[in-house]
């Protein structure tokens, strides 16, 4: 049976976020000179009580994204439906959460053809590494 899934990339693996520093303008201008401070600090500084508040709440609701890694799922998935795959598309992933899934996805198709579309350099830092570290014998990578 041709089978199609997806996995998606929303969040991080837990313990693992890190949010951006958040970069102030210290004269105002536009122009510089920029102090970049870690987020939680920001915010702590925060005096006006609703502001601050709104953006804690942000923050935590951010930290709530992690991405917990179910292979059982998609092995139940990929058995249930008798899927045999020949490729695998893999595109718009930083593919650094997804790692434990291409790695099942590789050992189990290990023949499979791997078609992964990248946007930047570290997306694509990410597949060199993945194909490298896997060992992932049939892979192409297009910029998108």
């Amino acid at each position: 049976m041709k089978c199609q899934f997806g996995i998606s990339s929303l969040g991080y693996t837990k313990g693992n976020f890190a949010p951006e520093k958040y970069s102030y303008d210290v004269r105002g201008k536009g122009r510089g000179s920029y102090i970049e401070i870690e987020i939680e600090d920001y915010i702590n500084r925060i005096e006006d009580y609703y502001v601050r508040t709104a953006y804690e709440e942000l923050i935590d609701k951010c930290k709530s994204f992690y991405k917990e890694i179910r292979i059982d799922l998609l092995k139940d998935f990929l058995d249930r439906n008798k899927c045999k795959i020949e490729e695998i598309i893999v595109y718009g992933h930083s593919c650094a959460i997804d790692f434990d899934y291409f790695s099942y996805l590789n050992t189990r198709y290990s023949n499979a053809y791997w078609k992964f579309y990248v946007r930047g350099a570290e997306q694509e830092s990410n597949v060199w590494y993945l194909i490298k570290e896997f060992s992932i014998k049939n892979a192409d990578i297009k910029k998108v």
